[in-house]
């Protein structure tokens, strides 16, 4: 009589697998060694290939130095949209008054120099840089210093107003020697200049408040909007900005708010800090501003 092999059905080969499984578990190792074998060796293609992925998942890994460079270079293209819709803003208020519209735009109001920063000087009663021009590049006392955008990366086919845009307000120059001067930096103590404070909304413009405030340099690299009358933090402003003015010819941003925390001189008012956009004392360039009369 012949005897026919018939294969096991798939419910009968995964009951012995399951049975056969139980029964490894509890013999001892010894026993069972030369059976889980076969099994490890299956594995060992996998094994391989996982650790290839994840060495390959290592070395994908983005540096950090990229990672901080690119943050920084995305936080100066949020600032340049920002600006421009700050600016297109003041533009229009011009416009509806129908008069010195010509007088709004930067490039026949304000040129731009270029100044090395050859200095710092930070002491508690005073914050200032000493930049590479004077006097022989018609700098004058008072005027705006911008800084924010490295030299380097300035491409030489934008313009000045874009590339001001781009960074933010640091201070202002405060002595003129013939081939040198000294800007004080927002952080000095002694400087003070009115705000406005804006919200960041979601698309990533700046809607500036109406109200203003009085922004004074707090030492230690920052600055302070005092006894303000409102909590600004907790209503989400985010950005101190200093309106467009005869020697500013559009609104620019000098710092972020970083908190507010209440006054020790009135119950009712807040003590709100404000922070540059960047370490001041790390920049190599500055931008100073100079309107025309």
């Amino acid at each position: 009589m012949k005897i026919r092999a018939r294969r096991p059905s798939k419910s009968a080969a995964f009951g012995i697998l399951m049975l056969l499984a139980a029964t490894l578990s509890v013999l001892p190792a010894a026993w069972s060694r030369w059976l889980r074998g076969p099994f490890q060796l299956l594995g060992l293609p996998q094994r391989a290939l996982l650790g290839a992925a994840r060495r390959m998942s290592a070395g994908a890994a983005v540096p950090t130095e990229k990672l901080d460079r690119l943050q920084r270079q995305n936080e100066e293209l949020q600032r340049l949209v920002a600006q421009q819709a700050l600016w297109l803003s003041d533009l229009s208020r011009r416009l509806e008054e129908l008069s010195g519209l010509r007088e709004q735009l930067w490039s026949d109001r304000v040129d731009i120099l270029v100044c090395p920063v050859i200095g710092y000087d930070s002491v508690a009663r005073r914050q200032t840089l000493l930049i590479g021009h004077g006097a022989e590049a018609q700098i004058e006392p008072g005027q705006w210093v911008a800084g924010g955008v490295a030299y380097e990366t300035w491409d030489r086919t934008e313009d000045g107003r874009r590339l001001v845009m781009r960074g933010f307000l640091i201070g202002r120059v405060s002595e003129v020697q013939t081939y040198s001067s000294r800007v004080q930096l927002a952080t000095d103590p002694k400087f003070a200049v009115p705000v406005v404070v804006a919200k960041v909304l979601p698309d990533g413009t700046w809607q500036p408040d109406a109200q203003s405030y009085l922004l004074s340099g707090a030492g230690d690299g920052a600055m302070i909007i005092a006894q303000a009358d409102r909590d600004l933090t907790a209503l989400g402003y985010g950005i101190a900005l200093v309106p467009a003015a005869p020697d500013l010819p559009a609104t620019l941003t000098i710092g972020m708010i970083k908190g507010s925390v209440p006054s020790a001189r009135s119950a009712l008012h807040y003590d709100v800090r404000v922070e540059p956009w960047a370490e001041l004392r790390t920049l190599r360039h500055v931008y100073v501003l100079r309107a025309r009369r």
